[in-house]
């Protein structure tokens, strides 16, 4: 279990919860780092552009967050983009796509 350390903020009760979903811009514009290795660690040390990227968060205890300078008990972690070639639907949406789509189309509403 994790401990917080105390806060003399007040607690308030949260009003509502807002779930969207970032265009590819708004990701790009968020993210901390372009991942373009399919590697963890080059050398015993994270790999700039890899998956463990310490800007990402810290993959483990001997090297700290480089994007908050925290180590990874504290770093909440953040997130990088990967470019792709081609454009790509997100696997979690496909099922709901279908359906917008059968609502629209002829074609496929027949299926």
């Amino acid at each position: 279990m994790h401990k917080f350390s105390y806060s003399p903020a007040p607690l308030k009760k949260v009003k509502h919860v807002q779930f969207g979903i970032l265009s590819p811009d708004e990701i790009k514009e968020m993210s901390v780092c372009k991942v373009e290795f399919p590697v963890t660690f080059e050398g015993g040390k994270p790999k700039p552009g890899g998956l463990a990227d310490t800007r990402m968060g810290s993959a483990t205890r001997e090297f700290p967050c480089t994007t908050c300078q925290v180590n990874g008990n504290e770093c909440s972690g953040h997130f990088g983009h990967i470019e792709l070639v081609k454009p790509m639907y997100h696997y979690a949406f496909i099922v709901l796509i279908v359906k917008i789509l059968r609502c629209v189309c002829v074609f496929l509403s027949q299926t």
